[in-house]
């Protein structure tokens, strides 16, 4: 794999990685507001993704880059 083939994968998967985080941004605003607009009691927001959703994020964000650099380091060096 090239340095451009590279640098393109892992802003794809940069690019997933952000829609996703805002995607949580926005449910846990409108979460917040909704708490707010009630009788002045602050409710704990709930996530907006369920346990099992929220850990393969996780997991997406740290094996993506590894999986991209160990791709193109094999690539530079075979």
């Amino acid at each position: 794999m090239d340095d451009e083939t590279f640098k393109s994968e892992l802003l794809t998967r940069l690019d997933r990685i952000q829609s996703l985080l805002s995607y949580l941004c926005g449910a846990a605003k409108a979460s917040e507001e909704r708490a707010q607009a009630g009788l002045g009691v602050q409710k704990k927001a709930e996530p907006s993704l369920p346990l099992g959703e929220r850990s393969l994020l996780q997991e997406e964000m740290q094996d993506d880059y590894h999986q991209a650099l160990k791709k193109w380091q094999s690539a530079r060096q075979g």
